[in-house]
């Protein structure tokens, strides 16, 4: 049984508003409101230490310049209303708190009201919408819509990858549509978007949106700020030992990851380029020492924050088996030794249905590093959960594909055997066989 507890209501639409609990963050936060003409939001910052100064900036949809600010100066309380003008714009409107002076390990105290204002009951669209959340593993999302009497709306909720995962298409004039969304543990971090789409009529509708985060007990993701553009994380690694990190940006988001050795040496990059787009790091350590990982957003990136993961595998370099065979004519005896290399499970295999070729995209990615002379085995195993337990593997040298296979290792898992003529850096692409479908497995490299 999945087991999740309550944190905190993000935000909710009332006729009355509703103030958010008061809650304590330890450093600066982003907050993101669903707004629009007529919506009132009053937020308020409570510096944990006297001498620690904090700021609200309010930033429209799509901007990246405050509307609004607060200057109170240290220890005090800094208080930020703001009604969004007939002309202001609908969309997800953000509240950064940031420090400007202080030590950086204190915090401040948040608490936020929303509420509509006193002509209208909820913000009311006269056209098609789509509405913005990011959100990972444990988020909930309870949007609902009611049409005019003479017009019919239809709610869409659409994954970071384009997959629809709930609808409501309730029929009639006046009607309402709700939707009641969780995303599960196996979920995609990122932004999902919900897409209020008039069916008939000319009419408008008003729109209710209730947020609500849980917590589940694996995995775990941290909510990366937009308003800070590095991100710095330090890894203690042995030789051998896997490191894995996920960072899934928001729509209006491009992060990158790059990886530092223990002697401060760049060691690679991953850029897959566009907004919106994850970035997953897989790394075999080839030294021992503190690694270094940088998240960090170009100059020309959209406002947006990200989703960031990590897992530091187990060292498995010292697993060996040896063998000794003897020739029955010539009398000689040979001995072979075979070395994991790469040993990981619950790794997700998956096709985006995105792209239309299943080896595109540089997602679920795994590099490792041969020897000429060497036998190298990739396999597959033990897939579950998801929708299939199909994998697919794709071997590469640079960008030139070299191997690939579907079912060699027995059922549906896979299997990849490669002869190294030369040293070099191959990266292995880990996919599921049919568009869309994800699951579960072991992925393990063996070296002869």
């Amino acid at each position: 049984m999945m087991r999740r507890a309550w944190i905190t209501v993000v935000l909710v639409f009332a006729v009355s508003g509703l103030a958010e609990a008061q809650t304590y963050y330890p450093g600066p936060q982003d907050f993101n409101y669903s707004m629009g003409p007529g919506v009132s939001l009053s937020v308020r910052a409570v510096p944990y230490y006297y001498t620690a100064d904090f700021q609200i900036r309010l930033y429209p949809p799509y901007s990246t310049y405050p509307i609004a600010q607060t200057y109170e100066g240290p220890g005090v309380t800094d208080t930020l209303n703001y009604t969004v003008p007939s002309s202001g714009a609908s969309g997800s409107w953000r509240v950064s708190v940031v420090r400007i002076s202080g030590p950086t390990y204190g915090g401040f105290t948040y608490t936020a009201t929303v509420s509509p204002s006193a002509t209208t009951s909820l913000p009311y669209y006269s056209y098609d919408m789509t509405f913005y959340y990011s959100m990972a593993p444990g988020y909930q999302v309870n949007p609902r819509s009611t049409p005019d009497s003479y017009a019919d709306y239809n709610m869409y909720l659409y994954s970071p990858t384009g997959a629809l995962v709930a609808s409501s298409t309730n029929y009639g004039g006046g009607v309402s549509d709700s939707i009641s969304y969780l995303v599960p543990s196996s979920g995609t971090p990122g932004t999902y978007q919900l897409r209020v789409t008039r069916a008939w009529g000319s009419g408008g509708f008003y729109f209710a949106n209730q947020m609500t985060i849980y917590m589940f007990a694996s995995p775990s993701y941290t909510q990366l700020s937009g308003s800070l553009t590095s991100h710095w994380y330090s890894f203690t690694l042995s030789t051998g030992q896997a490191l894995q990190v996920w960072v899934y940006p928001d729509y209006n988001a491009d992060y990158r990851i790059s990886l530092y050795g223990p002697s401060g040496n760049y060691i690679l990059e991953l850029n897959s380029g566009g907004e919106g787009v994850a970035e997953i790091l897989n790394y075999s350590a080839t030294s021992s020492g503190t690694h270094q990982i940088r998240v960090w957003k170009p100059y020309y990136s959209g406002p947006g924050g990200a989703f960031y993961r990590s897992v530091v595998g187990t060292a498995s370099t010292t697993t060996s088996t040896t063998s000794t065979t003897t020739s029955t004519t010539t009398g000689t005896t040979s001995t072979s030794t075979e070395t994991t290399v790469l040993n990981l499970s619950s790794q997700r295999f998956e096709w985006q249905s995105g792209y239309s070729r299943r080896e595109d995209g540089l997602y679920s990615l795994y590099t490792i590093n041969v020897t000429a002379g060497r036998t190298y085995t990739i396999t597959t195993s033990n897939a579950t959960g998801g929708t299939t337990t199909d994998t697919y593997l794709y071997l590469y040298l640079g960008s030139s594909m070299v191997a690939y296979d579907d079912d060699s290792n027995g059922s549906l898992a896979s299997k990849i055997t490669l002869y190294a003529s030369t040293s070099g850096t191959y990266t292995i692409r880990l996919r599921a066989y049919p568009s869309g479908g994800y699951g579960y497995c072991t992925l393990k490299v063996t070296q002869k």
